[in-house]
């Protein structure tokens, strides 16, 4: 090796030590020895996050359960939402933001967070958006409901939406 190539290495060495945080080596106890004969503990109940709602709930005790499984009731949300407004389900969660689109996706997030069980980060991820659209959406949802404007969309601007859509599609354009 060359006196130059030394140099730097006794340069960085010294750097290091000097810069660097001295270690400390903790010393490590031993875990206490497992008899061989010994079971592992039992599984426990199985704890959810938060309780599901009545709606999921079994309706009779002893009847087959034919609740909808959360993804099932998400499609169902959506779909019912997309034929309300006269959107398709591409449309219900594309990037585009006009008015009856963004009005139809604000009823979805509001129903899927107040219907299921789902965290908004779920909510979110199915839907194609991050958790914060879903809050941002929800809170639009409760101020439109506030001041009126929701009414007034569904009163005034979406039956016009609809029988346009209608007209559309029974001209075939």
């Amino acid at each position: 090796m060359s006196t130059d190539a030394q140099a730097m290495i006794a340069r960085r060495k010294a750097l290091r030590e000097k810069f660097s945080p001295p270690v400390r080596h903790i010393p490590i106890r031993s875990a206490p020895p497992r008899s061989r004969t010994a079971r592992p503990p039992e599984p426990t109940q199985l704890l959810l996050p938060m309780p599901l709602p009545l709606s999921l709930a079994p309706a009779v005790p002893g009847l087959p359960d034919t609740r909808a499984s959360g993804e099932d009731m998400l499609l169902m949300i959506a779909q019912e939402v997309s034929v309300r407004h006269a959107i398709s389900m591409e449309a219900l969660f594309s990037m585009r933001r006009t008015r009856n689109l963004t009005m139809a996706r604000r009823e979805f997030f509001a129903r899927a967070t107040n219907e299921t069980a789902f965290s908004l980060a779920a909510i979110g991820r199915f839907a194609g958006y991050d958790h914060t659209t879903v809050i941002h959406h929800n809170r639009e949802y409760d101020r439109s409901l506030q001041d009126g404007s929701w009414e007034r969309y569904i009163r005034d601007v979406l039956p016009e939406h609809v029988a346009t859509v209608s007209l559309r599609r029974a001209v075939g354009m």
